[in-house]
């Protein structure tokens, strides 16, 4: 991994890498190690980017909590105008901790108890999205005692083979557990539509994590563009929004980033309905894009073995935070703060 793949947040600079001209090694020092060091800049330049590329449209980014919940992003993200997309309790609760409105925040996310379903409607938040028609009735079961109606978006799985590095993040795929399946997607969002205690307020994608091609975001929006119509043509005319889902991929090597001008001349005019909202999901703001790219955790290494292949490190840095990326194989580089090489990774 060479120097180019640095963001600008991070340069190295009189042979030390620094962090927003602050060198790692002295962030180390005196804050201890492992520490993470997250780049201001470099979240506010990928948000920016991203808003600047949909500007033609009205829209909101939705943050998703499970890229980096750490509470000073969080109000980092919602200071530039971000909304929150949650799959927790625990993330509802750290979303509103940083200040994020019941009205700027998503629930989404498969497995949804029956209490983090009740805690998002007391929350007034602005969307639940529903993953199938068994959580459709609880959501509007939950509402009824309440007296209330649930606003809910349908996530839709628009059944399109992606080119991800892993297939476990190939969520948009024909089979995959996530969503309804798009043949059954216009019945159940017509029986949403008929419930006495849900509002259907949209629709929802989520095509999968670490996508560099843009097609299938333009493909996806059509499948969910053509459902919208076909309920409008039969009288559901509360659809609000449109949930553009998937993460668009960073690069961590030689990966080939995604050519933001092609989705939006690609995909924004697949989206006629003036409240269309878009927001990506990620790992690490939108998520993934922006703060893969602005962390490092600077951390003391041992070298036990110099043999020629492989050499390997051992550190004390725990990995709990990249235990997701584990499982998917993804490689996380090591650098030598004060020198121009790089760390072998034991990947």
């Amino acid at each position: 991994m060479g120097q180019g793949v640095l963001s600008a947040g991070f340069a190295r600079s009189a042979g030390l890498l620094r962090c927003e001209g602050v060198p790692l090694d002295t962030i180390g020092e005196v804050a201890g190690t492992p520490s993470y060091v997250y780049s201001t800049s470099t979240i506010r330049n990928r948000y920016d980017l991203l808003s600047d590329t949909i500007a033609s449209v009205p829209h909101r980014i939705h943050y998703t909590l499970k890229a980096n919940s750490n509470r000073a992003i969080l109000r980092l993200v919602r200071s530039l105008g971000a909304g929150a997309d949650v799959v927790s309790g625990g993330e509802l609760f750290r979303a509103r901790q940083a200040g994020f409105t019941g009205e700027e925040i998503i629930f989404g996310g498969v497995g949804k108890t029956a209490r983090e379903l009740a805690e998002a409607l007391d929350g007034r938040v602005l969307l639940v999205n529903v993953e199938s028609e068994m959580e459709l009735h609880l959501v509007d079961e939950i509402a009824a005692r309440r007296r209330i109606r649930a606003p809910v978006s349908i996530r839709v799985n628009p059944e399109i083979t992606v080119d991800a590095a892993h297939q476990y993040i190939r969520t948009g795929e024909r089979g995959q557990k996530f969503g309804v399946p798009f043949d059954d997607a216009r019945r159940v969002a017509e029986l949403a539509a008929t419930l006495p205690h849900v509002t259907l307020l949209g629709l929802d994608m989520h095509l999968g994590s670490q996508l560099s091609r843009v097609d299938p975001y333009r493909v996806g929006t059509e499948r969910l563009t053509s459902i919208a119509a076909d309920l409008r043509a039969r009288g559901v005319g509360s659809l609000k929004y449109l949930d553009i889902g998937g993460g668009l991929g960073v690069r961590y090597d030689s990966e080939e980033p995604p050519d933001l001008a092609r989705f939006a001349e690609s995909v924004l005019p697949s989206t006629p309905y003036a409240n269309a909202r878009f927001w990506r999901a990620c790992h690490g703001a939108s998520g993934k894009p922006a703060t893969s790219s602005s962390t490092f955790t600077p951390s003391r290494g041992r070298l036990l073995s110099t043999s020629d292949s492989p050499r390997s490190m051992r550190s004390p840095c725990a990995s709990g935070c990249a235990l997701s990326a584990s499982r998917y194989t993804a490689c996380a580089s090591a650098w030598r703060p004060c020198r121009s090489s790089t760390v072998p990774s034991p990947c």
